[in-house]
């Protein structure tokens, strides 16, 4: 029972911040990965509040509409 719940207040959370468009002023990144554990295609949902400076907020985010960030590594 303890697990379900913890996983209902994470499941929660996550679509609490992500029904959101900024989050302490900042935007709130999105993005779905993709797994295939065991023949079954897994799908994860993040999503993360980014908190900058105001100096970056100032400087970054009134300027630039949108942004992506991407990483170069690779679990497999």
């Amino acid at each position: 029972m303890n697990r379900a719940l913890g996983m209902f207040e994470s499941q929660s959370k996550l679509w609490r911040l992500a029904s959101l468009a900024q989050s302490s002023g900042a935007p709130v990144t999105k993005w779905v990965t993709r797994d295939m554990r065991d023949g079954q295609t897994h799908i994860w949902f993040h999503c993360v509040g980014i908190r900058v400076s105001d100096q970056l907020e100032r400087l970054l985010w009134r300027s630039v509409p949108h942004i992506v960030v991407t990483s170069a590594t690779c679990d497999h």
